[in-house]
C-alpha cells in the first residue's frame, strides 16, 4: 500500500543534537532547556525526546521522555481528562496490583490475579491489616487533579536494572534517520513509531502522568491519529471485509490498535455493562469517562484489551447511521457498503492473522444471532447445564465486564463454552457440555466447520505441552 502521512524529519544527527525547531516547543520550552541543563538528553529525534535523571540517586534509572507531534511540539490528549475520583483502592486491589509486572499480557495479569486473590484468602488478619494500612497512605499520598486538562505526553519512567538503559535507547535512536514514514498505517502492520512506543512501555514502569501503560498506548494512538489527520482512506488500508457465508461477515484489521478503536463505539452499543451507554449513542470522551470511573487503576485501556469484535447487523447499521462519525467508523461504514441493506447479518472483527480463536468465538455468536434452528439448540444444551454452575459462570462473566442483560450472558455463555473455556469452573461440570455445543456447531455450521477442527487442534496442542511439562 501507498505510504500515508508522515513526519518531517528535523534532523539526521546523532540523538544529542539540538534540532533547529526546538522553537517549536513553544510554552514547554523552558521546562526542556531545564531538563537540558539538568539531565542527560539521551535521544532527540522527531519523535521523542528523552532525558535520563542524571540527579536520581536511587537503584532504578529514570526517564522524561516527551512524544512529539508533527511541528515538534509535545503531544496531547484529544480528550480532556475528567476530576478522578478520591475513592480509595481496596487493600486487596493494591496488593493485587503490586503483584503485576510491566509488560505482562492479558493471560499473564488475569493468571497473576487468580493466583493473588489465593494468597490474599491465606493471609494472616495481621498480614492483611499491614495491607490496608498502605491502602490508607497510598490514598494520602496520590495528588488528585481537580480539574479537566489535556495531557500531555510527558512521560515519567523507570527501569529496575541499568542494563536495561541501552537497548531502550537503542529502540528510541532507531527513528533518527528513518527515511520513510515511521507512522505508515496502511503497510499491513503495527506501524514503527507505535512499535517502538510499545516496546519502550514493556521494558520500564510507567510513573506518570498515565494510570497504566496501556492507557498510555491508547491515548497516543488516538492523538497522533488527530495529529496527522489520519484520513478515512488511510484507515480504508488498514480493513478489509470477507463473507463468511451464513450472512455473517467478516472484517480483518491490520493491527490491534486500529481494529478495537474502529469497533469501540459499535461493540459497546450492543454489550456495555453501564446501562446509560448501552443501547446508545455516546462519545469517546464519555465512554473513557466511564472507563476511568470504572477502573481507576488501569484508567481507559480498550484497544488493548478486547483481542475480537461481534455485532449484530442491526446494532451496526444504527452505529453507523450516527451522525459526527469518527473518520474511521466511515471508512468501516464504506467497507462494509451494500451489506448495509441486509435484513439480518452479523460482523466480526479480528486483526489479519489473529490465531487466538476469536474468529470462532465471533462465528459461534453469529450463527446464534442469525440461525434461528442454532439458537435453539444451544438454548435446549445450556438449559441442561446444573444452577450453580451457570450461576458461578454468569458472574464470572459480571467480573469480566460483560454487561448484566441475560441474553447477552446467556450467549457469551455459550461462545466461551464452546471453544473450551470453562468460565471459573470445572472440568466435570462443563466439559460434556462443551462437547455437545460443538456437535451442534458442525451440525450448522456447514463450511464453516474448519474453524471447530482449529480450535480442537488448538487444544490438542496445549495439552499435548501440558503433558510434557
Amino acid at each position: 500500500a501507498a505510504a500515508v502521512h508522515h513526519y518531517v524529519l528535523t534532523s539526521r544527527y546523532s540523538s544529542t543534537y539540538f534540532p533547529p525547531n526546538m522553537e517549536a516547543l513553544g510554552a514547554d520550552l523552558a521546562e526542556a532547556k531545564e531538563l537540558d541543563n539538568k539531565h542527560r538528553c539521551v535521544v532527540n529525534n522527531s519523535y521523542f525526546r528523552v532525558w535520563q535523571d542524571s540527579s536520581n540517586k536511587r537503584s532504578h534509572i529514570k526517564l522524561n521522555v516527551w512524544c512529539l507531534g508533527r511541528n515538534g511540539s509535545v503531544l496531547h490528549t484529544v480528550q480532556e481528562f475528567a476530576s478522578i475520583s478520591d475513592k480509595p483502592k481496596s487493600p486487596l486491589i493494591l496488593f493485587l496490583e503490586a503483584l503485576l509486572k510491566p509488560g505482562m499480557d492479558v493471560e499473564e495479569i488475569k493468571k497473576r490475579r487468580i493466583e493473588g486473590a489465593k494468597v490474599w484468602r491465606a493471609m494472616s488478619p495481621e498480614e492483611q491489616t499491614l495491607w490496608k494500612e498502605k491502602a490508607t497512605d497510598a490514598t494520602k499520598n496520590v495528588a488528585q487533579p481537580q480539574r479537566k486538562d489535556r495531557i500531555a505526553f510527558k512521560l515519567v519512567m523507570s527501569l529496575v536494572r541499568e542494563e536495561m538503559l541501552e537497548p531502550v535507547i537503542n529502540m528510541l535512536r532507531k527513528l533518527d534517520n528513518a527515511q520513510s514514514s515511521a507512522f505508515n498505517i496502511g503497510d499491513g502492520k503495527e506501524p514503527a513509531l507505535l512499535a517502538t512506543l510499545r516496546g519502550v512501555l514493556r521494558s520500564a514502569f510507567l510513573e506518570a502522568p498515565f494510570r497504566a501503560s496501556d492507557e498510555c498506548m491508547c491515548e497516543y494512538w488516538d492523538a497522533i491519529n488527530a495529529d496527522l489527520g489520519t484520513s478515512i482512506e488511510d484507515y480504508k488500508q488498514c480493513m478489509v471485509c470477507s463473507d463468511l457465508g451464513h450472512n455473517i461477515f467478516h472484517v480483518q484489521f491490520t493491527h490491534q490498535l486500529v481494529m478495537a478503536s474502529t469497533m469501540l463505539r459499535l461493540q459497546e452499543r450492543y454489550e456495555c455493562p453501564n446501562d446509560e451507554l448501552r443501547g446508545r449513542c455516546f462519545s469517546m470522551a464519555a465512554y473513557k469517562a466511564w472507563e476511568r470511573k470504572n477502573d481507576p487503576a488501569r484508567g481507559f485501556r480498550y484497544y488493548e484489551h478486547w483481542p475480537g469484535f461481534n455485532v449484530p447487523g442491526s446494532v451496526v447499521k444504527a452505529a453507523l447511521q450516527e451522525d459526527e462519525l469518527l473518520p474511521r467508523e466511515q471508512a468501516l461504514k464504506q467497507v462494509l457498503g451494500d451489506l448495509l441493506s441486509l435484513p439480518n447479518f452479523y460482523v466480526i472483527g479480528t486483526k489479519i492473522g489473529d490465531k487466538s480463536g476469536s474468529l470462532y468465538h465471533g462465528v459461534c455468536h453469529a450463527m446464534y444471532e442469525v440461525n434461528v434452528a442454532y439458537r435453539t439448540d444451544v438454548d435446549a444444551e445450556l438449559a441442561q447445564i446444573a444452577e450453580g454452575p451457570t450461576r458461578r459462570m454468569k458472574a464470572f462473566l459480571l467480573c469480566e465486564q460483560y454487561a448484566n442483560v441475560e441474553r447477552i450472558l446467556q450467549d457469551e455463555v455459550h461462545a466461551y463454552l464452546s471453544e473450551g473455556d470453562k468460565l471459573g469452573c470445572t472440568p466435570l461440570e462443563v466439559s460434556p457440555h462443551t462437547q455437545r455445543l460443538q456437535a451442534i456447531f458442525s451440525k450448522h455450521a456447514g463450511e464453516l466447520g474448519y474453524l471447530l477442527t482449529g480450535v480442537l487442534a488448538a487444544e490438542s496442542d496445549e495439552s499435548s505441552s501440558s503433558d510434557d511439562d
